[in-house]
């Protein structure tokens, strides 16, 4: 077996020796130090202090020493809290309610705005145009647009002597004079191009409604019906 050694100064060496002889019983100062300070704890919190028999408590959730070191929230704050609480939510579920749309009759009403109201007997000069379905074999001039071949606006399929009207004049009925086809037009369908005392007839074929267009012109004036 050999051994290394390094040589120093011989003030360092005793220096070295007095630390390592001092270090050991340093550490033990300190430990029963520390012991002494966790006893006084203890004896504070814990009824019978450090002369107490047995174990120490468990800290566990439910003892009391672990009772004593969590602060219990006052009822009243928690009172408040669950009011703001409730407060909000009941806030927040009000702005996230749709607004319901208005009925029909208050539709109609602020639709009607602006158009003169008409009774029957009433004659009134109106423009007149057309729209249908399918294009005819013939390639006739197209009118106000096609593919209109389903529900109008009344809930009712398409038929002969339907017309687009504007809403405030929704379900009337009406005939044009000089009509060849002498007619009477029902108001169930609206358009967003139909206005005022505008009437746009509808037609299976856009051949049939510009022939039609020829005899009756773009301007006539139709008889309100009851």
């Amino acid at each position: 077996m050999s051994f290394a050694f390094t040589t120093s100064p011989a003030g360092q060496q005793q220096e070295s020796v007095a630390r390592y002889l001092t270090m050991p019983g340093r550490m033990v100062e300190l430990g029963q130090a520390s012991a002494a300070t966790t006893t006084g704890f203890v004896a504070e919190m814990v009824p019978g202090g450090a002369d107490a028999q047995g174990p120490p408590p468990e800290l566990s959730e439910g003892s009391s020493l672990v009772g004593s070191l969590i602060p219990v929230p006052d009822p009243s704050i928690v009172a408040a809290l669950e009011a703001a609480q409730a407060a909000t939510l009941a806030t927040e579920a009000a702005a996230s309610i749709e607004v319901a749309p208005p009925p029909p009759a208050e539709v109609a009403a602020v639709a009607a705005v602006g158009e003169p109201a008409l009774a029957p007997g009433d004659q009134v000069t109106a423009t007149v145009s057309f729209y249908y379905c399918q294009v005819g074999p013939k390639g006739r001039h197209v009118g106000d647009g096609g593919n209109f071949c389903g529900h109008m606006r009344d809930g009712t399929i398409v038929y002969d002597g339907a017309a687009a009207c504007a809403y405030a004049y929704l379900g009337q009925q009406f005939r044009i004079i000089g009509d060849p086809t002498e007619r009477v037009y029902r108001c169930a369908d609206t358009g967003s191009a139909v206005h005022g005392q505008h009437r746009d007839i509808w037609f299976m074929s856009s051949d049939d409604g510009w022939e039609w267009q020829l005899k009756v012109g773009q301007v006539a004036t139709i008889e309100i019906l009851p």
